[in-house]
């Protein structure tokens, strides 16, 4: 993206804002509201931010990770600014499993490619550097893996300390690759996720800890990236749906808050339609979208194969079901049956192996068409937020061990 010199400095940030009170401040290290406790967003100076960004801010430039997008992310000095790499993911065409959905135009954007194997690494690399510009030692986080594992590498890069707390299901894979990087890992046994969430915030005040728990701002930060790519990668041009996972709904409030900057700078003049994923084990947003209320109700005894996005009270509930409304979205559910049987179907048809929770957006997308809700015209975008090797215990039931080689060669032969 364009570099302003120093002497012609862009203040581009206005500052966080609330959307539930209209409460401001200025102080980035927070991720909540102090006046209503809801999640806060990053504001930016869009009239003076849009005489600097063109079309060409957005083709790939010396900056590295998301930090190409530099103008539409927090103000940090390019020595602080962590990066892995992560960001330019590929947008692939899903050529067999859109002529099975009688689409004209369905890709995925594998954000699974991410150095750590997930979405998370986006918002990551913006939490994680803002922590080293304000001089803090130690990162965190509560999360049932992919943040695990993606907050312990950039912390890791950074040269800080990462404590890492999680719920009990959080599968072994993911608590390895947080271990290997170092991460201090602490179980919170038969804790709630809200307990573990005022636990971690409690914490990261008294301890000096930077928390970059799902509804940080700074992690939205981040993870809006993923629209500036998509958009680009479609010839700057929008998809009708973008499809996405959900658990505490960060990553999908992040995607829309993306299009919605390229709307305000007037770099397209739509927004794609929002599809949410979620397992029937817990299902919060749906059940509300489906009985048009404008909060989520806590989810009873949350369970699925999809661990990844298993929050029963999702702190970004209000403003993602906004976000449904304005744009004419949706959402879905799947079994763990469904589950299970897109993940394979992914593999099969279209080589991607994600994890179970990517694979949620599948049946979705699949159970709205036939619905009705998106039309076999319309363009799609599926969002593949986790790598398969990150949990491998759906992968497992297809696993056959390798055949004898005498057994293979006359089986082979009388085949023939």
């Amino acid at each position: 993206m364009q570099t302003v010199r120093k002497n012609e400095t862009l203040v581009s940030i206005r500052g966080l804002e609330c959307e539930h009170c209209s409460g401001r401040s200025q102080d980035l290290t927070l991720f909540v509201c102090p006046v209503c406790g809801f999640p806060m967003s990053v504001t930016y100076r869009y009239e003076e931010v849009g005489k600097h960004v063109t079309r060409d801010s957005f083709e790939a430039g010396d900056a590295a990770g998301v930090w190409r997008f530099s103008l539409l992310l927090p103000d940090i000095s390019p020595a602080n600014r962590i990066t892995l790499g992560e960001g330019q993911t590929r947008l692939t065409r899903c050529i067999m499993l859109q002529k099975d959905l009688g689409l004209q135009r369905l890709w995925a954007k594998l954000d699974s490619l991410n150095p750590s194997g997930s979405f998370k690494d986006r918002g990551s690399a913006v939490g994680v550097s803002l922590a080293l510009e304000r001089g803090f030692r130690s990162v965190g986080c509560t999360s049932s893996g992919n943040m695990a594992a993606s907050v312990a590498a950039y912390g890791a890069k950074a040269g800080l300390r990462s404590l890492i707390f999680v719920p009990p299901h959080t599968p072994r894979e993911k608590l390895i690759q947080a271990s290997t990087y170092g991460a201090e890992v602490v179980g919170t046994g038969s804790m709630s996720s809200e307990e573990r969430y005022q636990l971690t915030h409690e914490l990261g005040q008294k301890r000096r800890i930077f928390m970059i728990n799902n509804n940080s701002p700074l992690r939205i930060e981040g993870q809006k990236t993923f629209a500036f790519e998509v958009w680009r990668d479609l010839g700057f041009a929008v998809a009708d749906w973008v499809v996405i996972p959900t658990s505490s709904g960060g990553n999908a409030y992040a995607i829309a808050k993306g299009f919605r900057e390229l709307r305000l700078l007037g770099l397209t003049d739509r927004m794609p339609k929002i599809l949410l994923a979620q397992s029937s084990g817990c299902a919060p947003f749906v059940k509300a979208f489906k009985e048009g209320r404008r909060n989520v109700s806590k989810w009873p005894n949350p369970d699925s194969i999809a661990s990844a996005i298993l929050n029963p009270n999702p702190p970004s509930g209000e403003r993602l079901l906004k976000v449904l409304a304005d744009t004419g979205g949706s959402a879905e559910m799947a079994s763990d049956r469904e589950i299970a049987a897109a993940t394979r179907e992914f593999a099969v048809k279209e080589g991607i192996f994600c994890e179970p929770s990517s694979a949620t957006s599948l049946v979705a997308l699949r159970k709205s068409i036939s619905e009705g809700a998106i039309s076999t015209d319309e363009s799609v975008i599926l969002d593949i937020t986790g790598i398969g090797f990150k949990d491998l215990r759906v992968a497992s039931e297809f696993y056959k061990p390798p055949e004898d080689f005498g057994t293979w060669i006359a089986r082979s032969i009388t085949s023939l």
